[in-house]
C-alpha cells in the first residue's frame, strides 16, 4: 500500500527511543519520530488504546457507519458559505485521500487514508521497493495544514523548537536566499487562497488570523524561520547540479523537526539521504534520479513506520498481542515533490506526518486489508526498517488487521 521505507527514527516532536522504533515516556507520542539531540520532555499522558473482548463486534458496527465529509468555510467576498461533501461508507472504495480536513471532521484517522485509497489499486506486485509516486494537483493537497485548534497545538510546539533549538532544525547553505524567498511567496499564496478564513496576507504581514499572530514580511526575515513557524510540515530544498553522467540532487537548505535528522544530511545527495533504507540503491536510485530531473509536474507519495510506545513506568513489557497491539502506533509520511517555477534548478520536498494509533484503523477495514498485504509483500530487511522486525510485533499486528478484516466482511 505505501510504498518505499521510512525510519523509525526520533524526532524533536517526540520524547525519548529506546531500542529502534520504541518510544518511551509518560507523555503522549507527538506527530511522529525522528532525530535525537536534546530531546524535551512533553507532559500529559498516554492515552489507553486496549483492545477488549468485543473488538470484533464494535469493529463491525464501525464498518458499517456511514460518515459525512467535512462542512469546509469558504469566504468570499466577505460571506461564509457552508458546503457539506458528500456522505461515504468505511466500505466504500475511496475515490481520493483528499482533503485532510474530510478525514479529521469525520473522526477517521488521518494516517489511514493512502492504504484506504490504495487499497483498490492493488494488482501490480514486483520484488523489491517501489517509488508510489502519484500526480498532485497542488489546490487539493500540496499543504495540509489540520483544523484548529490541531493546528495551534502543533504550530507552538514547532515555534517553540525554533526558539530553543533552531541549530537542530534548521539548515542553510547561504546561496539558496533566491530559492527559499521564491517558495515563501508560494507557500503564503497557497494558504490564503486555499484557507482564507484562516490566514491573509495584507500591509506587508502574514497573519494567522484564528490564532491572533502576524509575521511581517521584511528582507531581513529569514525565510526557513517563516515556513517552520507557519507549516505542519517539513520542507527540504534540493538543488540539481550537472555532474559527468547526469545530475545529482543536494540537500542544501531547510526546516525539519519529524522526518529526519537535517543537521546530519545537509549538503548529502540524494543517494547518501536513503543510505539507511534497505533496497534503495538496488531497487530505487537509478529511477528516483531520474524522476528528480525529469520532474516537471508535482507529485505525492506516502510510507509508513510501525512504532511501539511503552509507558516510563513499564517495568515489564505485556507480549499478549492484544496488550502489543495496544502500544503500537502507525506513523505515516505524506510527501510531496515539486520544481520551483523561477528557481527551476531547485526542487522542493514537503514532509508531513499523521501518526494514529494502531487500534484506530479498525474504522477502516479497507485500509487494513491494503496494510496487511503490504506487509506480508515487504521482505524481512524492510520491515525491520519500519519497526515490524520483531516476530511477536508482526504477528499481533497482522492477527489484528485480519480480525479488523473479518468482522467488517472484507476478503484480506
Amino acid at each position: 500500500c505505501l510504498r518505499g521505507a521510512m525510519p523509525p527514527h526520533q524526532s524533536l516532536l517526540c520524547n525519548g527511543v529506546a531500542g529502534g522504533s520504541t518510544l518511551r515516556s509518560s507523555g503522549k507520542p507527538a506527530a511522529a519520530a525522528v532525530h535525537a539531540q536534546q530531546l524535551k520532555p512533553q507532559t500529559g499522558r498516554k492515552q489507553n488504546h486496549g483492545l477488549t473482548g468485543a473488538t470484533a463486534a464494535i469493529t463491525a458496527a464501525v464498518a458499517r457507519r456511514s460518515f459525512r465529509r467535512t462542512r469546509a468555510v469558504k469566504v468570499d467576498a466577505g460571506v461564509e458559505q457552508t458546503q457539506v461533501l458528500p456522505t461515504f461508507s468505511v466500505l466504500d472504495a475511496l475515490d481520493s485521500p483528499f482533503p485532510l480536513a474530510s478525514f479529521e471532521a469525520s473522526g477517521l484517522p488521518s494516517s489511514s487514508r493512502f492504504c484506504w485509497w490504495e487499497s483498490t489499486r492493488q494488482g501490480r506486485s514486483r520484488p523489491g521497493l517501489r517509488s508510489g509516486l502519484h500526480p498532485l494537483r497542488l489546490d487539493e493537497g500540496w499543504l495540509e495544514e489540520s483544523a484548529m485548534p490541531s493546528y495551534a497545538e502543533a504550530m507552538a510546539e514547532r515555534r517553540a523548537i525554533l526558539q530553543e533549538q533552531r541549530h537542530l532544525a534548521v539548515v542553510d547553505d547561504g546561496e539558496s536566499r533566491s530559492a527559499q524567498e521564491e517558495l515563501v511567496d508560494l507557500v503564503l499564496q497557497h494558504l490564503v487562497e486555499h484557507f482564507p478564513e484562516r490566514f491573509e496576507k495584507r500591509d506587508g504581514r502574514f497573519r494567522s488570523l484564528q490564532e491572533g499572530l502576524e509575521w511581517r514580511l521584511e528582507r531581513e526575515m529569514s525565510p526557513l524561520d517563516l515556513l517552520g513557524s507557519i507549516l505542519q510540515e517539513d520542507v527540504c530544498i534540493m538543488h540539481e547540479r550537472l555532474i559527468e553522467g547526469g545530475a545529482e540532487h543536494l540537500f542544501v537548505a531547510g526546516v525539519v523537526m519529524d522526518s529526519f535528522d537535517p543537521v546530519a544530511k545537509h549538503m548529502e545527495p540524494m543517494m547518501k539521504l536513503h543510505d539507511p533504507v534497505p533496497g534503495y540503491a538496488n531497487d530505487l536510485h537509478e529511477s528516483m534520479g531520474r524522476v528528480f530531473s525529469s520532474l516537471r509536474k508535482p507529485l505525492w507519495r506516502a510510507n509508513f513506520a510501525m512504532v511501539e510506545w511503552r509507558g516510563s513506568d513499564e517495568a515489564e513489557m505485556d507480549m499478549r498481542p492484544e496488550a502489543i497491539v495496544s502500544r503500537l502506533y502507525l506513523k505515516v509520511e505524506y510527501e510531496t515533490l515539486r520544481r520551483l517555477p523561477k528557481n527551476s534548478e531547485y526542487l522542493v520536498f514537503t514532509i508531513r506526518p499523521y501518526m494514529d494509533p494502531l487500534p484506530a484503523w479498525s474504522k477502516t477495514p479497507l485500509a487494513c486489508r491494503s496494510l496487511a498485504r503490504e506487509i506480508r509483500r515487504l521482505p524481512e530487511a524492510v520491515l525491520d526498517y519500519k519497526g515490524l522486525g520483531e516476530p511477536a510485533v508482526r504477528s499481533a499486528t497482522l492477527a489484528f488487521l485480519d480480525a479488523v478484516c473479518a468482522a467488517s466482511g472484507v476478503e484480506s
